[in-house]
């Protein structure tokens, strides 16, 4: 199996392969040496075998010619030293021979044969070696020639056999020597084999691998440049061509009527000056190390198209640009659907504009809201410093009307239900909108992921709404006090003429008195339906700053008489809203009816005491507080809607009429407010009227 080098958990690539190689080499090289000094080795210890037979040979031999020399020698002191010298040299090797001499390279033999003969021929070597030294005619009692033969020839046959003993020792070490070369060449064609096997397999594998690979990529390449329709071409610095593909080869044959050709300039005629000086600012540009995209225009006969070129550098081995590589698409469809959406866009954002209405989309994973630029529009917040999500959005939204969208809101989400909700909002300068909300969530494998829907500003449509349900609930009310308060004096009148008697003065003097009666009663019924309608017909453009504390100043010189006769006090307090905002005279008479109201209805046995008190709301409205200590009244829920109806009068025991209350209602709900009532019988009641928000005059 592979080696961790080229494992497959690595990634394949030539650095890897090239270290594999390296350590293929590097193992054969070493086994290679470690072959080599091994071979090396016991050659040499065979040239010193060699040697050492040599050296024995030469040593028989020496010793024959001292056995003659010592025949020989006489008188001559010449040849005498020659023949001590040889003794010398004899006597030397012999002893190197049977004890070894590491400077001569003679190692001492382990062969037990050997150095049994040595022992054997040492004497006779020994015998020899002195009578060569004790030869000459001063040396008296010297060997006879027969001792000398006989030491000689038992020499020369221990050396003979020494030698054919050497022999035989080298003879066993060449056969050793060649099952040790054979070994080790075995050796060295395994590692080889074993190398292949490990690192030079897989290599070759992983190389075929890695070119088919590359020739699989290479031709998917260029099957996909081929197939393209875009222009793709490549050029050097001299501007020509390198390459190109099958479209752009087609297209300048359709261009120029001659096909592309490798080696061939790119900026040529028939191209208009014009086109081949912006080709050729661009190609600069390419040149000068920068890739860059460009759309080009083109008016043609047949319409203008659009062309999207693409520019990159070629670099080379130093990292200097040689070329560019171009490509070129036609992306008219991409551009004029461009110009569609951004129509489409446009009229969507003219449609949003006209129905005041905007769309959003709550990514609940990241609590982000989009808001569309009419959205910005409908609840009056500036784009670029808020940030809408869920949070913000709820501060938008009225106080009280909070609980009910976010219960529509949990509701949308758990059940999947649409939203469907209409809700106030808080403008920044405190003024009321009205809100249609619409959406629906989307889920992503059954968890909620997103909320999307429209807003839209129906503060008109609320109104107007607002207006037709108050005005049916008056008309209600009219007709009833029609039936009632009109039908009534007219059934009277009726039966009047039933009863009168032409020509009886005395009886019909009473019958016209009581028709005089009933006519005033249906006059002032009249009067005052006609006066409450009237109060309807006014618009906000009449509106104004109404100073309070004018107000009050005018309500008591208007109530001098009741206040002196009832000996009533009025405390009044302005100074945490000193204005309101709406009609003075409708000011007036609010707090004319409310102040006439708690002295009418003032206890016995104490004098009146009427608090008037003002203040800012959160809504930057204003709040006015008219409480008293009079009758009060037992206010169950049927009673406070009836207390501010026309002719609403709680019981029969009271002198008024029941119109006061009404006309306060209809002035306060006419200048965009509400009046709410709180009472105790014996206590007193407290009035508080609510204006949303103080409104500057329009200019």
């Amino acid at each position: 199996m592979p080696i961790n080098i080229l494992s497959r958990n690595r990634t394949i690539s030539f650095t890897n392969i090239r270290k594999g190689i390296k350590a293929s080499f590097t193992i054969a090289a070493l086994f290679s040496v470690f072959l080599v000094l091994c071979i090396g080795f016991f050659i040499n210890e065979r040239k010193n075998d060699s040697g050492i037979i040599n050296m024995a040979g030469r040593q028989r031999m020496l010793g024959q010619k001292l056995a003659t020399d010592i025949h020989l020698t006489g008188s001559d002191g010449r040849a005498l030293a020659e023949t001590e010298n040889d003794a010398e040299l004899w006597d030397s090797i012999h002893n190197a021979l049977r004890y070894g001499n590491l400077e001569l390279g003679v190692r001492k033999s382990e062969n037990p044969e050997i150095i049994r003969l040595f022992e054997e021929i040492s004497p006779y070597q020994q015998k020899l070696y002195l009578a060569s030294l004790s030869t000459g005619p001063a040396r008296p009692g010297g060997p006879v020639y027969g001792d000398i033969r006989r030491w000689n020839d038992r020499y020369q046959a221990g050396m003979d056999r020494i030698v054919d003993e050497l022999q035989a020792d080298a003879e066993r070490g060449m056969s050793v020597l060649k099952y040790i070369v054979a070994f080790l060449i075995s050796l060295f064609l395994l590692l080889i084999f074993g190398l292949y096997r490990i690192l030079v397999k897989p290599i070759i594998k992983i190389v075929k691998t890695l070119s088919d690979e590359r020739e699989e990529r290479a031709e998917q390449i260029r099957s996909i440049l081929e197939n393209t329709s875009d222009l793709i071409w490549s050029l050097d610095l001299d501007r020509k061509l390198l390459s190109f593909n099958s479209a752009f080869s087609k297209a300048i044959l359709e261009q120029t009527g001659t096909a592309p050709v490798i080696g061939s300039p790119i900026l040529r005629d028939p191209y208009p000056e014009e086109i081949l000086r912006k080709w050729e600012s661009m190609y600069e540009k390419a040149f000068s190390g920068r890739s860059f995209s460009t759309e080009i225009r083109s008016d043609r006969e047949d319409g203008t198209s659009y062309i999207e070129v693409s520019l990159n550098p070629i670099y080379g081995p130093q990292g200097r640009v040689t070329g560019c590589n171009v490509f070129s698409r036609d992306v008219t469809e991409r551009a004029e659907t461009y110009k569609k959406l951004a129509r489409s866009e446009k009229y969507l954002k003219e449609a949003q504009r006209i129905a005041n209405l905007g769309n959003w989309n709550w990514d609940m994973a990241s609590n982000g809201i989009y808001w569309s630029d009419q959205l910005y529009q409908v609840f009056g917040q500036d784009p670029e410093t808020f940030r809408p999500d869920y949070g913000s959005f709820l501060e938008i939204i009225h106080p009280e009307d909070r609980e009910a969208f976010t219960e529509d809101v949990d509701n949308c989400i758990e059940n999947g239900a649409p939203l469907d909700i209409v809700h106030r909002i808080v403008m920044g300068d405190g003024g009321i909108r009205y809100v249609h909300q619409r959406g629906r969530t989307h889920y992503h494998r059954g968890r909620p992921v997103r909320m999307a829907g429209t807003s839209q500003d129906v503060t008109g449509l609320e109104n107007a709404r607002l207006r037709i349900m108050r005005q049916y609930n008056e008309l209600e009310n009219f007709v009833y006090i029609i039936s009632h308060n009109i039908r009534a004096p007219i059934s009277t009148l009726q039966g009047l003429v039933d009863i009168f008697e032409p020509g009886n003065a005395a009886s019909n003097v009473q019958v016209i008195d009581y028709i005089g009666s009933t006519v005033d009663t249906l006059d002032r019924t009249i009067k005052d339906l006609n006066h409450a309608l009237s109060l309807k017909d006014i618009s906000e453009d009449t509106f104004g700053k109404v100073d309070l504390e004018e107000v009050v100043r005018d309500i008591c010189d208007l109530l001098a008489r009741d206040i002196k006769v009832s000996g009533a006090r009025i405390d009044h307090d302005f100074s945490r809203a000193p204005d309101a905002f709406g009609v003075r005279s409708y000011f007036t008479n609010i707090l004319y009816n409310l102040v006439l109201n708690s002295i009418t209805h003032k206890v016995d046995e104490r004098d009146p005491y009427i608090s008037i008190r003002s203040r800012r709301t959160a809504m930057k409205g204003t709040e006015i507080v008219v409480s008293d200590n009079g009758k009060g009244m037992a206010l169950t829920e049927g009673a406070h809607k009836k207390i501010f109806d026309m002719y609403g009068r709680l019981s029969g025991k009271s002198e008024g009429r029941g119109m006061g209350l009404y006309l306060v209602r209809t002035q306060v709900e006419t200048m965009k407010g509400s009046i709410n009532v709180r009472s105790e019988p014996g206590k007193g009641s407290i009035f508080t009227i609510v204006f949303d928000s103080i409104h500057e005059p329009q200019s």
